[in-house]
């Protein structure tokens, strides 16, 4: 079953505490009656049509967690490494709720 974000668009630890997947892929859509926007104007409008995806991976060597996209570069801001799932999930929380893109659901990348 996917993990689903509140209405209020704040993260609930609880429901992210035993992610065991090494890669999740987070399911996007433009915050209600708001245009989704980016520093340049306009954010990739295939992030939240299904046609592009953001994945958050964990590299099992390391234990570091990034951030990827099945299409194009990763936004400067996302580009780190992170060594906590919590970390990185609120990072780019923020990131996408500053752009008034909200994240619906959490897949296991494996399952989706």
């Amino acid at each position: 079953m996917p993990l689903m974000l509140s209405d209020s668009h704040e993260l609930n630890t609880q429901n992210y505490k035993y992610n065991l997947a090494k890669e999740v892929e987070l399911i996007l859509k433009p915050a209600a009656g708001k245009t989704p926007k980016d520093v340049l104007g306009a954010l990739d409008k295939r992030l939240y049509t299904g046609e592009n995806t953001v994945t958050l991976s964990m590299d099992p060597q390391y234990c570091l967690w990034t951030v990827k996209y099945r299409y194009g570069a990763v936004p400067e801001k996302l580009q780190g490494r992170y060594t906590s799932y919590y970390k990185i999930l609120e990072l780019v929380t923020n990131y996408f709720k500053k752009r008034n893109v909200e994240i619906v659901e959490i897949k296991d990348a494996a399952t989706a």
